[in-house]
């Protein structure tokens, strides 16, 4: 039966299809809430801050929240060399949507970024902003910690940002342009 333990859930033991037994673990459903509920209590639209205060509000909090979720990989890394060296091997997979909430930081930012000035934006206009202020654009200029390149750098502590950006370009689906695509283009960079 699956049960939370400090902010974790443990699912129960399932079976693959190449017969491997395995069970996940991960951030539960109340602590992603209360993620999500935190950002929102930050990112007010009435709040008009410059992008260097967004920056200095949100790391501290995001990197507090992502250390936390990503202890599943730690764990999952330090546990296996022992594993291996016993001639075991461990069963538990971590699981966590680590780009949903990268997204949804990113998508509450372009809401409020949509609402200033004279404006009165919503998630329609911040959906329009994600040309304009991109991943790139919040890694790089805002220098927004982001959970991804967190857990990119458990597995490979050497990468920096450059890399880390360059592999998100590598692993970006390409799209096809349309009426709607264009028009999308237009608002976004008259702003």
């Amino acid at each position: 039966k699956d049960f939370d333990f400090l902010g974790f859930t443990f699912n129960h033991l399932k079976m693959s299809k190449n017969k491997h037994v395995y069970y996940t673990f991960g951030p539960s459903v109340k602590s992603l809430k209360k993620f999500k509920s935190d950002i929102k209590s930050v990112t007010k639209k009435s709040c008009t801050y410059s992008f260097e205060k967004w920056t200095e509000i949100l790391n501290p909090v995001l990197r507090g929240k992502f250390n936390y979720f990503l202890i599943p990989f730690q764990v999952k890394q330090e546990i296996k060399h022992l594993l291996e060296e016993r001639g075991r091997i461990m069963h538990g997979i971590p699981t966590l949507r680590v780009n949903a909430l990268d997204g949804y930081v990113r998508q509450r930012l372009r809401v409020n970024f949509s609402c200033r000035g004279k404006q009165h934006g919503g998630q329609v206009q911040g959906k329009l902003l994600t040309v304009k202020y991109d991943n790139k654009f919040f890694i790089k200029c805002m220098g927004l910690v982001t959970g991804a390149f967190m857990q990119a750098k458990l597995f490979s502590p050497e990468m920096d940002i450059d890399d880390f950006i360059l592999l998100m370009d590598t692993n970006k689906r390409k799209r096809t342009s349309n009426q709607n695509t264009n028009r999308f283009f237009q608002y976004a960079y008259a702003k």
